[in-house]
């Protein structure tokens, strides 16, 4: 089954406990989508004024006092189903109706309980209600992976306020493996979409990157020629151009309209809406380059040497290197956190290494490996990280959980792995989203049923 996606713009999407007349969104937000056949649908934009609500049905404990408003509801429970984390898709809408002539008056309408980030939306019940209706409309947010529940409360004068509404949906994540051959295997939400291993290649692959709602990818081969799957749009290549040094690592812009690639010796080509913000060709290194990551706004990009050195450019800050320190092995990737304040360097005995925001979860360093690893990637919180070997054996750690593994099939060229989730970025307080979350959601419709956590 596949999925269709659409990419949407400036829609206001923050979740946080509203109180009418005093509403202020946290900002604008470009988005992307997923679902079962490729259909062009379009987001709708949260009405009016901005929280994280649906609502239920309630009847005024004493309808025979019209002193006060009668209130009804038309669900008691939502839910969502499927989702994949840090997308969204339709939202589901509430009708709040006043039966009275007495007005009804929202003052607050808020979500609490164990997932109260994972439901946004927006509501026209702004103003008094009399003999007539309101909206409350709510999509479902995933922050992490599995089941996600939480209570929405609608405060007003009514004499049962506040009404209440039971939310539910299910987060999904995946990731993807890939071989030098051209190989690609999915796991948990991750779909197949193709790739290169019919193909008479003129340089093996070297990574495989998502796009910014995983229904694509692409596939990097080591001299610049880049595959497109799914989603995936075509930018432009290295392939058939003389380099002087090979290409060694690529990262994406946030919306997937471009990306960069990079060379051993530091030296960066930039397609489609991908700047060019610096790099180190011409530098005389002390190790060659081995990968990259990119800032959230797409601002800037980090460049890893295989001694841990990292080379900031555009609004990349440094946060610290191992570059001077002596490695048991040397380093082959790096991922960075959500919101680009820090990142992690891996080394191929699977030894970690955080910098500024990035924690540490744990690592192989010290484990008998049966092959290198090989690269890692982050969870859309940035509250853990996977990590493969050679072999497609997959290691877990901090909230990532495992969808399967190559381990143990004879694989022996596996090169790195992509999550399916996109970076979500959300403020430590349970009422705003940062800027950063509203900056990029993509815009998702949910798979089927049957492509639940933990399908392999």
């Amino acid at each position: 089954m596949r999925w269709a996606r659409k990419v949407i713009a400036a829609t206001v999407l923050v979740a946080y406990a509203w109180t009418v007349g005093a509403v202020s969104p946290a900002g604008a937000t470009t988005a992307q989508g997923r679902s079962a056949a490729p259909s062009a649908r379009s987001a709708v934009a949260p009405p009016v004024a901005q929280l994280d609500s649906v609502s239920k049905v309630v009847q005024s404990a004493n309808p025979n006092v019209l002193s006060q408003p009668v209130v009804s509801l038309d669900t008691t429970s939502l839910s969502f189903g499927y989702q994949r984390v840090g997308t969204y898709y339709q939202a589901q809408t509430i009708t709040v109706t006043n039966s009275t002539t007495v007005a009804l008056t929202v003052t607050a309408i808020d979500t609490s309980g164990a997932d109260p980030f994972d439901f946004v939306g927006g509501t026209t019940c702004t103003t008094a209600v009399t003999q007539g209706s309101c909206q409350i409309s709510l999509y479902f947010l995933p922050t992490a992976a599995n089941n996600r529940s939480a209570t929405l409360s609608i405060y007003d004068n009514a004499p049962d306020s506040p009404q209440q509404v039971s939310l539910t949906g299910i987060g999904t994540e995946g990731y993807y493996l890939a071989t030098a051959r051209g190989q690609v295997f999915a796991g948990g939400d991750a779909q197949l979409y193709g790739d290169v291993s019919s193909v008479n290649l003129s340089a093996p692959i070297l990574s495989v990157t998502t796009t910014t709602n995983g229904d694509g990818y692409w596939l990097l081969g080591r001299d610049g020629g880049i595959f497109s799957f799914g989603n995936a749009a075509f930018h432009g290549s290295t392939g058939g151009l003389p380099l002087v040094r090979p290409v060694v690592g690529m990262a994406r812009t946030p919306d997937g309209g471009g990306y960069w690639l990079v060379a051993s010796d530091g030296g960066i080509f930039s397609f489609g809406n991908a700047h060019f913000y610096g790099s180190t060709g011409g530098v005389n290194l002390t190790r060659p380059i081995v990968g990259m990551a990119s800032t959230p706004d797409g601002g800037g990009y980090w460049l890893v040497a295989s001694d841990g050195g990292i080379f900031s450019f555009g609004d990349a800050s440094f946060y610290g290197s191992t570059g001077g320190v002596p490695l048991t092995r040397p380093i082959v990737g790096m991922a960075s956190t959500p919101d680009g304040g820090g990142y992690w360097l891996v080394a191929s005995d699977g030894g970690v290494f955080s910098f500024g925001d990035a924690r540490f979860y744990g690592s192989t360093g010290g484990v008998a490996l049966t092959s290198p690893i090989v690269g890692m990637a982050a969870t859309s919180d940035g509250g853990g990280y996977w990590m493969t070997a050679a072999d497609g054996g997959v290691f877990t750690f901090g909230d990532a959980q495992f969808y399967g593994s190559l381990g143990g099939s004879g694989m022996n060229d596996v090169l790195g792995l992509a999550a399916t989730t996109p970076p979500l970025y959300f403020a430590p307080s349970n009422q705003v989203y940062t800027k950063s979350l509203a900056a990029r959601i993509p815009l998702q419709p949910p798979p089927s049923t049957r492509y639940g956590p933990g399908r392999s």
